[in-house]
């Protein structure tokens, strides 16, 4: 009889190790499927956006300011969790005769990233500085709305477009010979700031090449 109960309690320990094993296997496969696979991992949205970015006054896409308001820089984007973003551009204006007249423009920002209709879409706003040398004075904006989208695509580089509003908070003419050797309290440039504040608002035009990392 004792043989015959260890008989009986070894077949209870194999059914329950068999049982238990089979238990196990559909919580492996589900671990298993629930992994990243290499295609996951490749389509997941990039974290960062940097590249080359080229912008201006929409109002001055034409005429004689053409070549005055355009700006070159650079811009770089960092999101988190895929769709917040805190987003950085410098930008400057050059002028090749006169360094002293450069115009050169700093942006900081948030923004959200969302899909509509599979197109990556933009909703941002920030603040601006900007310092005109050549006009003699400085501003600061704020630019409560910024609307973009991923226009083109291509591996990881693509072309952005924003489309943007901003209003001047702040503003003084530069009197200082350090920074603009062009003169203190010049009654023109102070004539323009004033011209300049009396319509604050302004809206610009961003188009970024750059690259996902």
């Amino acid at each position: 009889m004792p043989h015959r109960r260890r008989i009986l309690a070894g077949k209870a320990l194999a059914v329950a190790a068999a049982v238990a094993a089979l238990g196990a296997a559909p919580s492996a496969r589900a671990a298993e499927d629930e992994a990243p696979t290499f295609e996951d991992a490749v389509a997941r949205r990039p974290d960062w956006t940097a590249g080359i970015v080229l912008e201006r006054s929409i109002r001055s896409v034409v005429g004689e300011s053409l070549v005055d308001d355009q700006l070159f820089g650079l811009s770089a984007t960092r999101f988190v969790a895929g769709r917040y973003g805190i987003h950085a551009r410098l930008l400057v204006s050059p002028n090749v005769e006169r360094f002293v007249d450069t115009r050169g423009v700093a942006a900081l920002g948030f923004r959200l990233r969302t899909r509509v209709l599979g197109v990556d879409t933009f909703l941002g706003s920030g603040a601006h500085v900007e310092a005109r040398l050549r006009t003699h004075y400085w501003l600061g904006y704020v630019a409560p709305l910024e609307l973009g989208v991923t226009a083109w695509k291509k591996g990881s580089f693509r072309v952005e477009v924003f489309v943007g509003m901003r209003g001047i908070l702040a503003g003084d003419l530069v009197n200082s010979y350090l920074i603009d050797p062009n003169g203190v309290d010049n009654a023109q440039a102070a004539d323009a700031l004033a011209a300049r504040r009396a319509r604050p608002w302004e809206s610009y035009l961003s188009i970024v090449l750059g690259r996902a990392m």
